[in-house]
C-alpha cells in the first residue's frame, strides 16, 4: 500500500514509539512496536535491521522462520538452512513448541533436499514419522522417498506405526 518513501516515514515513526517504550521492555507497547517493526523490516526485506531488532528484543523461532524465508527469496538456501537450524534449536529450548515449529521442520527437510542432501531429508522425515506416526507425517515422509522404494518404505512405515494410537493406525491403513 505504501511506496518506499511512505514506508520509510512509517518506520521512522514506529521506531520512535518503540524507543519510547523501551523504558519498560516487558510491557505491551514495547512488544507491540517491536512486532510492527519486524513486519516493516520483513516488507522491506531488510535482513540486517530485522536481525538487529530480533537480537535486541529476543530472537524467537518465528523470527528464524521469517529470516529463512527472506534468504529463500534471495535464492540463498544455504543461509536459509542456517536460520532454520537456529530456529529449530530455539524451539527445542522452550517448554512448549512454537507456532513456527512445524514450518521450520518442513522447511528443514525441503532445504536439505534442495541442497542435494536428500538422504538427510529422508532421515529427518523418518525420525518425525517414528516420533509421531500418522497420516500427515506419513505424507511428509513419502515426499522424500524415491519412487522405486515407495512400497518398501510403506511397509517399513506401517510396521513402525503398529505401536501408535488406534486413530493414527486407522488413518494410515485407509
Amino acid at each position: 500500500v505504501m511506496d518506499k518513501d511512505g514506508l520509510a516515514a512509517f518506520e521512522k515513526r514506529i521506531r520512535a514509539r518503540f524507543e519510547a517504550a523501551a523504558a519498560e521492555p516487558s510491557g505491551y507497547p514495547y512488544r507491540r512496536w517491536s512486532e510492527v517493526l519486524r513486519a516493516i523490516y520483513c516488507a522491506e526485506r531488510d535482513t540486517a535491521a530485522y536481525v538487529a531488532l530480533a537480537e535486541k528484543t529476543g530472537l524467537t523461532p518465528e523470527d528464524c522462520l521469517v529470516l529463512a524465508k527472506l534468504q529463500i527469496a534471495r535464492r540463498r538456501p544455504g543461509e536459509a538452512l542456517v536460520w532454520v537450524a537456529r530456529g529449530r534449536a530455539l524451539d527445542r529450548e522452550g517448554q512448549i513448541r512454537s507456532t513456527a515449529a512445524y514450518d521450520l521442520d518442513q522447511m528443514h527437510r525441503e532445504l536439505l533436499n534442495k541442497l542435494g542432501r536428500g538422504t538427510e531429508a529422508l532421515a529427518a522425515a523418518w525420525t518425525d514419522f517414528r516420533e509421531h506416526p500418522g497420516k500427515y507425517t506419513y505424507d511428509d515422509l513419502m515426499k522424500f522417498v524415491p519412487a522405486s522404494e515407495r512400497s518398501a518404505w510403506h511397509e517399513k512405515a506401517m510396521e513402525a506405526a503398529k505401536g501408535a494410537d488406534l486413530r493414527s493406525v486407522i488413518e494410515l491403513s485407509l
